[in-house]
């Protein structure tokens, strides 16, 4: 087994029952379920896993993972963005099992093929070992909140410096038309923090409407998450905020080829783009944004700690010049700004 994975549903996850007990609508699906990547694969060309945890409920269903056996067709992810979950479990009101969840077709992911960031099983189905009946149907839509397995990950502590000027108002007399020049705010860290503590609490995971004094926004791995003052994690917002990076990057810099430590730094020169969308979220606050540009990195490691050979890294980002648009409940802005990152790490080479 590779590196272990643990996705957390998101609140447009559902359970649809299409026969026999129970019966009505759609219910509110929620849970976790982990994944531990097969490694070598069994599944050309494809990345593929095995479901080593999984906890759903809904008020008509809780369902657990089963023992052994598991199917042989075991879950995966494929190059053109594709991914199946096929699944044995125990469904605890039913006095049968296990039961199966098989996909009728194939889901989507996005992020990489080993380690998802976002996976939605758009139709899967749940079957009876009594009567092999289909008796239910699945959306599932999930983000990845635990790749601890990944290691020596930085936490990359993300700030903005950023000015947005959004759309004026438009002022029409019998005979002229006035648009007011734009209005101003600041999009900073804190700003930030603010939207995505409303957004988070309207979607049901987290448990106020702000986030406390000294909390931090960071990228841990692929993810964006917020953390409290003693580095505990308040919330994953990943399925709200998304970082990426571009295609290629430009590096120089010199590193010893025994350990592979830099002497003493090396940059990096990428593009990143820095997305928020909560259109996912009823009662969202209603904020899109994209912010962009030119990424440089630098990355300094200090000489190995003579008692413990521990090498100390630091790592800084900025850019610069930061530019992009969004829209705050329907009304458009552009954006101009800086943003940076900043992280430290100690590694034994």
């Amino acid at each position: 087994m590779g590196q272990s994975l643990t996705y957390r549903l998101l609140s447009d996850s559902t359970i649809t029952p299409t026969g026999g007990v129970p019966t009505g609508p759609a219910e509110k699906l929620s849970g976790t379920f982990t994944w531990s990547q097969i490694i070598p694969g069994n599944i050309t060309g494809s990345d593929a896993f095995a479901t080593t945890n999984l906890n759903f409920s809904s008020p008509s269903y809780t369902i657990t993972l089963a023992t052994n056996p598991q199917p042989l067709s075991a879950t995966a992810t494929a190059p053109n963005g594709s991914t199946r979950l096929s699944v044995n479990v125990n469904y605890v009101q039913s006095t049968t099992n296990p039961w199966a969840i098989v996909p009728f077709s194939n889901g989507t992911f996005t992020g990489p093929a080993n380690a998802p960031t976002r996976i939605t099983f758009n139709d899967e189905g749940f079957y009876s070992p009594a009567d092999y009946g289909y008796h239910a149907g699945f959306y599932i839509d999930a983000i990845l909140v635990d790749d601890s397995a990944v290691t020596n990950q930085s936490t990359n502590i993300l700030t903005l410096a950023v000015t947005a000027q959004l759309q004026g108002a438009t002022n029409i007399t019998a005979t002229l038309t006035t648009v007011v020049n734009p209005g101003k705010f600041s999009l900073t860290t804190k700003q930030l923090l603010a939207w995505l503590a409303l957004d988070e609490h309207a979607e049901g995971t987290y448990g106020a409407t702000n986030f406390p004094a000294g909390a931090q926004l960071a990228i841990i791995g692929s993810n964006l998450k917020v953390l409290g003052t003693n580095q505990t994690v308040l919330a994953d917002v990943s399925d709200l905020l998304t970082a990426t990076d571009g295609t290629n990057s430009v590096f120089s810099g010199k590193a010893f080829t025994t350990n592979g430590v830099y002497d003493p730094s090396a940059t990096e020169i990428e593009f990143f783009k820095l997305v928020y969308d909560d259109s996912i979220v009823a009662g969202s606050v209603g904020v899109k944004f994209s912010l962009q540009g030119i990424l440089t990195t630098t990355i300094t490691d200090s000489k190995p700690a003579k008692t413990t050979g521990v090498v100390t890294e630091t790592i800084t980002s900025k850019m610069s010049t930061a530019s992009g648009d969004g829209s705050l409940n329907g009304t458009p802005f552009i954006l101009t700004g800086s943003l940076g990152t900043s992280a430290k790490l100690t590694f034994m080479p």
